[in-house]
């Protein structure tokens, strides 16, 4: 059985997770957008303001996914679904065959078309 979570950030890393958790065959691989390993994006705004440190805020440590048996690709995201054949394919190229596929992709910054908005800056990342 193959696993493919598409989306590293907070459910994609719970998912993950919660699944080697419970089974600990299950062949996973997650990929993320982003370069580097989950963080908690409800607390960018403490990050933001000084309140916390971006590595503060991480929710699995860089060792977990090896020790764990699970494969995390960071910075490659997916472009696009296969789904006659069952895999994803990378903007890289990377083709990953999946027996499930889990879409954990989050959402984007609303922002609302009030005056002013124009000096809005909206952050989802750490960067």
């Amino acid at each position: 059985m193959r696993l493919v979570v598409v989306g590293n950030g907070m459910a994609g890393s719970r998912l993950v997770s919660e699944v080697r958790a419970r089974d600990p065959r299950i062949r996973i691989t997650v990929f993320g957008a982003e370069s580097c390993r989950p963080y908690n994006r409800v607390l960018l705004s403490d990050v933001l303001a000084g309140g916390s440190r971006p590595d503060q805020v991480r929710l699995l440590d860089a060792s977990w996914y090896a020790a764990h048996d699970v494969e995390a690709v960071f910075g490659d995201a997916v472009a696009h679904l296969d789904r006659e054949t069952r895999h994803v394919v990378t903007v890289s190229g990377r083709r990953e065959p999946y027996d499930l596929l889990v879409l954990a992709t989050g959402s984007d910054a609303v922002v609302p078309p009030i005056p002013g908005v124009e000096r809005a800056v909206p952050f989802r990342t750490l960067d």
